[in-house]
């Protein structure tokens, strides 16, 4: 148990839309040019920017990725689509054999993902590290999400639960280990006062739209079909995104700040405070502004959403922060984590 008087340190992120944008639009134009072969130097750029201007303590974090490593995994994965795309016009039975094999190494990619990541990410000098085994992977990207399709979604809360424990338990800081004191029972509560949101809010709308649809004064000032029809659209377009998105918002701040505040290091108790409504004004604000200026503020968009996360968090310090202390490793190959990334595979927390 953290005492109250424990000293708390809380994150910090420094950069601006107008400093990424400038990484950004630089990052999207040489990418272009070069026909994707800067998209590996535009990553680690784009990565050290975030990573260094996140500040705990008053000290940076820092992304050491090698661009030609992650370019050679890139490479791999042309090839692989390539080969696969090529199968497709005269064997449809080898593509789908190639198909079924990427299916297969997919729990090696993400583990690579999280080996690479981890050592190529550093605070105050010291490397991060990932010590999950191939076994573990197969079991919580493979047989859990199986399970969960066969018991109708009934699983899908512990696959989660699963992987938030496969990658955070499989984390080292230097020498020290990431502890996660979470229980999948906690998980189920999220997904089911998520759903109980969803259902209340669809419910809400549908009783909205009824009274609109047959009430007098509704009646009385719209009398044609069509401008009925008119309003009803004007009513029921913004409810269905809304809705979902409430959900979504609620959902994401829950398991937010379920996860971060049982994680600690060494004792070092982690915290996070995002809300709902934080989540969505800014996700609202930021689609409406990326369309209004037809994705141009996408750095912006990026960097507010990265600044409100995690000015949310926290650290409660049972002792000195000096004092944590480990040591680095040498780095990983990037080959597994660049081919998930180019396949389209979601491996973000």
């Amino acid at each position: 148990m953290l005492e109250k008087d424990n000293p708390i340190s809380e994150f910090r992120f420094i950069g601006t839309g107008t400093q990424y944008f400038g990484i950004w639009i630089v990052n999207l134009l040489l990418s272009i040019l070069t026909l994707g072969i800067y998209s590996a130097w535009a990553k680690v750029r784009r990565q050290q920017f975030f990573y260094q201007h996140t500040l705990l303590n008053e000290h940076r974090f820092d992304y050491t990725g090698d661009p030609i490593r992650i370019l050679i995994g890139r490479i791999v994965a042309v090839a692989i689509l390539a080969f696969q795309s090529v199968t497709q016009s005269f064997s449809v039975e080898l593509a789908s054999a190639i198909g079924i094999i990427i299916f297969l190494i997919f729990p090696w990619l993400i583990k690579q993902t999280y080996v690479f990541t981890a050592r190529n990410s550093r605070y105050r000098n010291i490397r991060f590290h990932f010590t999950g085994n191939l076994l573990g992977a197969y079991i919580v990207y493979i047989l859990w999400p199986l399970l969960a399709v066969i018991t109708l979604g009934l699983l899908t809360p512990f696959a989660h639960y699963a992987h938030k424990q496969y990658f955070f338990e499989c984390m080292r800081y230097g020498k020290h280990k990431v502890k996660l004191s979470l229980k999948a029972g906690q998980i189920y509560g999220v997904y089911f006062k998520s759903g109980l949101l969803f259902i209340g809010l669809f419910m809400a709308a549908a009783l909205l739209l009824y009274m609109l649809n047959m009430g007098k004064s509704f009646n009385v000032l719209i009398n044609k079909q069509a401008a009925k029809d008119m309003v009803g659209f004007a009513f029921v377009v913004p409810l269905l995104l809304f809705i979902p998105l409430v959900t979504y918002s609620f959902f994401n701040a829950q398991i937010t700040n379920l996860v971060w505040s049982n994680i600690s290091i060494a004792n070092n108790q982690f915290r996070s405070t995002i809300t709902t409504t934080g989540l969505l004004w800014i996700s609202v604000s930021n689609w409406l502004l990326l369309v209004l200026t037809a994705g141009l503020f996408h750095p912006w968009a990026k960097v507010r959403m990265t600044k409100y996360r995690l000015e949310n968090m926290s650290v409660a310090w049972v002792g000195n922060p000096d004092e944590l202390m480990g040591a680095s490793q040498q780095d990983s190959s990037a080959m597994g984590e660049e081919v998930a990334d180019f396949l389209g595979f979601d491996l973000s927390l």
